[in-house]
């Protein structure tokens, strides 16, 4: 900017000069200014999957200039190749898309849906790439102030023909520009002999999804740490304070969420998760009323409702096995299943369907149908048939989770259709989808299934947070829940909801005792720890120990409906080395399907003998549920025979045997 007008410096008019791994120009502006452009190139060895090559730009001019606009990289693929259709693109917070334009009102309308030059806090981490043909590039930069991301796919903001993905000077802290623009209100000043510096990788390769790139980025950087921001124990004052003295609670009654119409239900897996605490407090008096007020809760349940009756995000079938009713629990579970098989239509589909006199969440979207919201119910049909053990359920479940391949290298959408379009990239569809494949793998051991679990969690990567979106203590490994709008608060962007994370993070905890890829373990023990900073404080009266609905960042305040400890909760054990709240086993080779609440570990399984220990950590007697048999085991308890009456039983018809124990016993089944 010059005298209030905008002044084109022509870099085709430049004197260059090139080497074999940089280029350098040198031009001078309307004005007499002397700018020098120099670029520099070098291959990066041994990163993986993909190669990369780092790229150093450095800009500089000899008089105080106001920049508007100074592309620091700019990346134009399909340029005169594949043109402007693509696979898949992707600006991680923003864009995941398939064959279909940046910048669409198919998930939020207004002036947010210009998302070409983003917000910085609506970006989860520097990294843009798109995907056609069986490959795929992208770019990764050095995140800083000054730059801004410019992503256009495809580009209508030079016409190139292809893709638009670009760093440039200066940057954006949301209010210098009009959402999206690519120049801002006032120019930025560039003081005279000042080198501004950009370091970026050019990244690429070959793929048939957008999922390599995003491997790509994690796998070649250094992994942010986000320390613990509690000890245990004050964590457990703090999640005891939300069960015992927030207003989620009206008695023996306990709402979802403390916030205008949640109204107060019984809740069994509240009673466990202040039973749980009430086992690890160190605090006597703490444990008592945890204790006390559990007894108080699960006594409003009826028991035929101990599997049902629940509050947190990530329901778990924990209850029925600490305070009895298995069978009962069993056969609910066979009938839920049965109810969600219904839901299917005969292409094995879940079809979205309008509510009378709503909105219509599903017009903007190309299908009926949309991979989250049909892997939801996928994973309620084979959740809920490996508890009951029935085995023509399981495959039937099976049957409709292969059905999910239609899916494959899809964009994860659709899985908050109560108030989120269909069409809406959603952490929570990434969350079903991996759970379905998991527990695919755990009933039948297919590895094209983990395998699947696996692309599915790393399209979950794209909505969390690796880079800090701000200098500020929240923010690193908070979750975005969709890259669209809602009626109720507008825009999601940059507006973490760490329920969806969490969801997300069970999902992965069940793929990282088979995958042993530290980046599970990074990601989870992250999305815990950032729910722990979110939680409203002790000082809180009425929200203390609860989890915010959703999070803004710039002010730093957890806000919306405050949803009861439970979510959090359900995993905690993971982050602090506790021990499980509820774990499930399959031991294929025998044929049995257990359940127990704790972790069940040292699996030893053949189709005539199959043991394992339980991790209990209930102070008093519980249940283990094994499903399965096709005959009447022997059973030893700890090496002592086990009468299968009274306490303990065998149901021939069903193939289900309960045990009663304590503590942490090995469990040994002779099945010949």
């Amino acid at each position: 900017m010059h005298g209030g007008k905008a002044r084109w410096v022509d870099l085709a008019k430049a004197r260059v000069t090139a080497g074999a791994s940089f280029i350098e120009a040198a031009a001078t502006d309307p004005d007499g200014g002397k700018w020098t452009y120099r670029q520099s190139f070098k291959a990066v060895t041994g990163s993986k999957p993909g190669g990369a090559i780092e790229v150093t730009t450095a800009v500089s001019v000899d008089r105080d200039r106001a920049v508007s606009f100074l592309p620091m990289l700019v990346l134009l693929p399909g340029a005169g190749s594949f043109g402007e259709s693509k696979g898949q693109a992707l600006l991680p917070g923003l864009e995941y898309l398939d064959n279909e334009p940046s910048r669409s009102e198919a998930d939020i309308r207004g002036p947010l849906a210009n998302r070409r030059v983003p917000d910085p806090t609506h970006l989860c981490f520097p990294l843009m790439a798109v995907q056609a043909d069986g490959r795929w590039v992208g770019v990764i930069w050095e995140r800083r102030p000054e730059f801004s991301a410019l992503f256009d796919s495809p580009d209508r903001t030079f016409g190139s023909g292809g893709h638009l993905m670009g760093v440039f000077y200066p940057g954006t802290d949301g209010l210098n520009r009009q959402q999206g623009s690519l120049l801002p209100y006032e120019g930025e000043t560039v003081a005279a002999g000042r080198k501004l510096s950009l370091k970026a990788t050019l990244i690429g390769g070959r793929g048939d999804s957008i999922v390599p790139a995003v491997r790509h980025y994690v796998e070649n950087t250094p992994a942010a740490s986000l320390k613990t921001p509690m000890g245990f124990q004050d964590y457990a004052r703090l999640a005891a304070g939300g069960w015992l003295d927030s207003k989620i609670r009206e008695g023996a009654l306990v709402r979802h969420a403390f916030w205008p119409g949640f109204g107060p239900g019984r809740a069994a897996d509240a009673a466990v998760a202040m039973e749980w605490l009430a086992s690890q407090t160190s605090d006597a008096a703490l444990s008592a009323r945890l204790l006390a007020d559990a007894r108080e809760v699960i006594g409003a349940v009826n028991p035929q409702d101990y599997l049902t009756a629940h509050i947190s995000h990530v329901p778990a079938a924990v209850p029925p096995l600490v305070y009895g009713h298995v069978p009962e629990a069993a056969a609910r579970a066979a009938q839920s299943a049965k109810d969600s098989l219904k839901r299917f239509d005969s292409q094995g589909r879940i079809i979205y369907e309008a509510r009378a006199g709503g909105l219509d969440y599903g017009e903007t979207h190309f299908a009926p149908d949309a991979n989250g919201l049909t892997a939801g119910a996928v994973v309620s049909v084979l959740d809920m048939a490996a508890l009951s053990g029935d085995r023509e359920l399981i495959r039937q479940g099976i049957e409709r989770l292969r059905g999910l391949d239609r899916f494959t290298n899809s964009v994860p959408r659709g899985a908050q259709t109560w108030e989120i379009p269909l069409h809406t990239p959603d952490i929570l569809a990434s969350a079903h989808l991996v759970k379905a494949y998991m527990l695919g793998y755990e009933l039948t051991g297919e590895a094209a299934f983990l395998e699947k679990a696996k692309h599915w969690a790393w399209t979950g990567v794209t909505f969390v947070y690796l880079t800090p979106p701000l200098d500020a203590p929240v923010g690193l490994y908070s979750t975005i829940p969709v890259l669209g709008g809602t009626a109720w608060v507008g825009s999601w962007f940059g507006r973490p909801v760490q329920w969806c994370g969490l969801v997300y993070a069970d999902a992965l905890f069940r793929l990282m005792r088979y995958d042993k890829d530290p980046v599970w373990k990074t990601l989870t023990d992250g999305i815990l720890a950032s729910g722990i900073q979110q939680t409203f404080p002790l000082s809180d009266k009425d929200r203390q120990g609860l989890l915010p609905d959703f999070y803004l960042l710039r002010p730093q305040v957890s806000d919306g409906p405050a949803i009861n400890p439970a979510t959090l909760q359900v995993n905690i054990a993971h982050l602090y080395g506790r021990p499980l709240m509820g774990d499930f086993r399959a031991l294929r080779r025998a044929g049995l399907l257990v359940h127990a609440p704790g972790e069940i570990d040292g699996v030893s399984d053949s189709a005539s003998v199959a043991s394992f220990t339980v991790r209990g950590w209930a102070k008093r007697p519980y249940y283990v549920l094994i499903n399965g048999l096709k005959s009447r085991p022997r059973v030893k308890v700890n090496g002592k025979e086990a009468v299968l009456t009274g306490d303990n039983s065998f149901d021939a018809a069903s193939g289900r045997l309960v045990l009663k124990v304590s503590g942490q016993p090995r469990i040994e089944l002779s099945l010949k």
